[in-house]
């Protein structure tokens, strides 16, 4: 249960939220059809923004060292379909290998999806922007026992807005409440994600560069924090076909691990 400062803290988010979207709308400009906003998107940089209408599938490798020396490998694939200018879905499916246990594990980890939604996008003074609202679903791989996965299944809405002060460049304010509704025991989920992505195209190398900074509060852990933080560099090879390596960093007594690498292929369709 949300102790009473959690729930003061939540409860004025959706508030500021609700109201910095009701202020945007007020004040909008229309988005006329084939904007330089929705060309942008057609860059291979746009899939590495949560909010973007983009059709793609990653396909990833990310190596973390965890605690007490152990060692965590995640293979993951991550994708979108859109399937209207108001709707989009995004799959995931992760499988790790691990030696957690005193041995080397590896299993499906999890797997999920999630609807966004896209109520209102246009202009604000002087600034495109894009409005997303949507949930996901997390569901366990059913392989705990030899450390792999959350070992929960979760609901997790969502709410974010996409600004882009100048052509090429994204900022995105994002806030994620994961909330399980069936665990194993002692994996009770309850956390609060707040997230800004800060996002640039390449145009010289035909590629971006993305920061990706999430503040987590555990809230079935006394409202302890972490911080996680991830550095994405990436190139289109050709109109359809990138790549992407990641820098992967945690902070605070919470991290869910230390450092770690990935590398990726993203494919536009």
């Amino acid at each position: 249960m949300f102790a009473k400062n959690t729930s003061l803290t939540i409860a004025g988010l959706l508030v500021f939220a609700l109201f910095s979207g009701l202020a945007i709308a007020a004040e909008e400009k229309p988005e006329e059809e084939g904007s330089a906003m929705e060309e942008a998107e057609e860059a291979g940089s746009a899939a590495s923004d949560p909010t973007a209408k983009v059709n793609f599938i990653d396909v990833r490798a990310q190596f973390f060292d965890l605690e007490r020396g152990n060692d965590r490998d995640v293979y993951r694939i991550d994708g979108a379909y859109v399937f209207s200018p108001k709707f989009k879905a995004v799959f995931e499916l992760h499988y790790w290998e691990t030696d957690v246990t005193g041995r080397d594990r590896g299993g499906l980890a999890q797997y999920g999806a999630k609807g966004i939604y896209f109520p209102k996008s246009g202009e604000w003074r002087g600034m495109r922007y894009r409005i997303a609202a949507g949930a996901e679903l997390i569901i366990d791989g059913d392989n705990v026992d030899k450390g792999i996965g959350p070992g929960a299944d979760s609901i997790a809405p969502l709410f974010g807005v996409a600004l882009i002060p100048k052509p090429g460049r994204t900022l995105i304010p994002f806030v994620q409440y994961f909330k399980s509704f069936d665990e194993e025991p002692g994996r009770d989920v309850e956390q609060t994600a707040l997230r800004f992505i800060a996002l640039q195209q390449l145009d010289s190398i035909k590629g971006w560069v993305k920061g990706d900074f999430k503040f987590i509060t555990d809230h079935e852990n006394d409202d302890k924090s972490s911080t996680t933080f991830e550095v994405q560099v990436g190139k289109m090879f050709t109109p359809k076909f990138g790549a992407y390596f990641e820098g992967l960093f945690a902070l605070g007594g919470q991290k869910p691990h230390d450092d770690g690498f990935g590398i990726a292929g993203r494919f536009l369709f």
